[in-house]
């Protein structure tokens, strides 16, 4: 074989080779005509994304699969690389399916020179997963914020609004002791007691709700305690809550975030599972501690994909909370199998 043949046959292999990158890409890749912008070339993961078939691409321009540009500001943007003002072009945008759902994309677009033609190419990133997790960790970050607000009120509410009614009650019962009264007088100083002590109670529970005081005082195995318990009390589901000693472990985070996913978790469980008993295990494994949160509610489907954290069910602010303690969160369910929430964080000895 000469050289010539050779050379052709390599250059046969490399042709196929490309064209095999080229298609098997996971990006979405695009190739369009500089003048018309018709797309030439679509490998497999846009179509599959787009839904159109490559016949159909011919037909189109990216104008047709980024709605918010208009024909004059998507030259405007390909003039620079046109003008080799820049090697490349970087941008996010929106694309539209075939059938009208869109998800957003960060694109990376160049301007080739091919023999005597020219292109333009276009490698194309799903940012879906991305800005999910953007619009998460700012929720998340806003309710860090509020939850140290909330602390704030609730020692507030607790120190001084406690204590100036505490001091009113005291007050009231010293003015009771020191003259006669009829009585009907007598009546209102017991109605008004009733009323000071009932007003306290709910100031009490006020400040409760707005951060717990167990966690703040009696550490993280207490405050769960106390939680399950008034799970048990209030709604009358059978909890089984194994723990072992929390209190000498050390968070990433703040330890708030575990004790609301748990919190969270049983919230949902009364709403939706409508489940009769649940079982809650937090056992340290080295530096790792594992969270286990199983149900025997009606269950519901979950699919690997996400979707399932989409649910409004309260499931992503759980997600997210396990990743402000530097950890993972996971869920299983199934219709009629009951739930299972998987959460493992990194943790250290006090």
């Amino acid at each position: 074989m000469n050289k010539q043949a050779k050379a052709i046959g390599q250059n046969f292999k490399n042709h196929i080779l490309y064209n095999k990158i080229f298609e098997d890409s996971l990006n979405e890749l695009y190739i369009f005509d500089v003048e018309t912008l018709h797309f030439i070339q679509v490998n497999r993961g846009a179509r599959k994304n787009l839904g159109y078939s490559m016949k159909e691409f011919y037909k189109l321009t990216p104008l047709d699969i980024k709605p918010e540009f208009t024909k004059k500001s998507f030259e405007k943007l390909i003039k620079l690389l046109k003008n080799k003002e820049k090697e490349k072009v970087e941008f996010c945008a929106v694309h539209q399916r075939k059938d009208g759902s869109t998800y957003p994309v960060e694109v990376h677009l160049q301007f080739f020179t091919l023999e005597k033609s020219s292109v333009f190419v276009a490698i194309i990133l799903d940012i879906t997963e991305r800005k999910r997790m953007e619009i998460m960790i700012k929720s998340l970050t806003e309710k860090h914020a509020q939850e140290k607000e909330r602390e704030r009120i609730s020692r507030e509410i607790h120190d001084d609004l406690g204590q100036a009614l505490a001091t009113l009650k005291i007050f009231i019962q010293s003015s009771q002791r020191g003259f006669y009264a009829s009585e009907s007088h007598s009546k209102v100083f017991k109605k008004t007691i009733h009323y000071l002590d009932m007003i306290i109670e709910k100031t009490r529970n006020i400040a409760a709700s707005l951060s717990p005081p167990t966690l703040e005082l009696l550490g993280l195995s207490s405050a769960l305690r106390a939680m399950v318990n008034e799970f048990r009390y209030i709604k009358g589901l059978s909890i089984r809550l194994r723990s072992g000693k929390l209190d000498n472990i050390v968070f990433e985070g703040d330890r708030i975030h575990l004790y609301r996913i748990v919190q969270e978790a049983l919230t949902n469980i009364i709403k939706h599972a409508e489940a009769t008993e649940v079982d809650i295990v937090l056992k340290k494994l080295k530096s790792v501690l594992a969270l286990k949160i199983v149900d025997n509610g009606k269950g519901f489907e979950c699919h690997k994909d996400k979707r399932c954290l989409q649910r409004g069910l309260g499931l992503s602010t759980m997600e997210g909370r396990a990743h402000l303690l530097g950890g993972s969160f996971e869920l299983k369910s199934e219709k009629g199998k009951g739930t299972i929430i998987n959460v493992n964080v990194p943790v250290e000895e006090a």
